[in-house]
This record gives C-alpha cells, structure tokens and sequence, in this order.
C-alpha cells in the first residue's frame, strides 16, 4: 500500500492527478502542504489539495484549443 501521507507518496500522488486531469483536457491546481507532526502516525504529514470540486476539475480548469 502506497503512503500518500508522506512526503514522497504526496508528491506521487500530486502528479499522478496532474497528468490524469491533463490527459483529459483539464489543467488542475495541486499543492503538497507540510502539516506538521502528527503523535496518531509519530511522524510529519503531508496533505494534497486540490480545486477538483466532487472529485472533477471546475469549468474553468478546461485548457483552451487555440483555433488553427
């Protein structure tokens, strides 16, 4: 199981949405965010966020075609 809390694993998982929304036409915002150590997992955390809205890009995320 990959672990998506740490550094590396939010890293991965960061361009892994980036290249999945790109494919697909979409050019979404990710951020890896530093949140601290956490006693639960006695290690530092790393969150990832988004501008998906339920999981999907908004409108505005579509890359725009330029005309030939």
């Amino acid at each position: 199981m990959m672990d998506f809390a740490s550094k590396d694993g939010a890293i991965r998982l960061r361009d892994h949405l980036k290249a999945y929304w790109r494919e697909r036409g979409y050019e979404i915002t990710v951020e890896v965010i530093e949140m601290g150590f956490t006693p639960t997992m006695r290690s530092v955390r790393y969150d990832v966020r988004t501008n998906l809205v339920n999981g999907r890009p908004p409108a505005s995320a579509r890359i725009r075609k330029e005309a030939a």
